[in-house]
């Protein structure tokens, strides 16, 4: 099966956001064009939808995650790691240190 994602195009920046507000910013730097990083529409637009519920993302799986965003698992895998995260983990982790902080 073909995601949207798959064909987006992605390239990493030097050091992923270390925090939810972080990746909030990138978000906005990207879609003005002024990020290191360039993510297709599709993909910002799911990690802008992440970004906007961090209690959900902090605590669900990758599969429930994609499920609820209509996008299979693997997308976003790529993602994060497109976005500099070593993996799921990592990204989720950001949120998690958003909630319990």
């Amino acid at each position: 099966m073909n995601s949207p994602l798959a064909s987006a195009q992605f390239v990493a920046p030097q050091l992923p956001p270390r925090s939810v507000e972080a990746l909030r910013e990138l978000v906005v730097r990207i879609r003005r064009g002024e990020a290191e990083v360039s993510l297709g529409k599709k993909a910002l637009d799911v990690v802008a939808r992440l970004v906007d519920r961090p209690e959900e993302v902090a605590v669900r799986s990758i599969t429930e995650l994609a499920a609820s965003l209509g996008v299979n698992a693997s997308t976003l895998s790529r993602m994060v790691r497109a976005l500099g995260y070593s993996g799921f983990s990592d990204f989720q982790s950001v949120f998690r240190d958003r909630i319990s902080g």
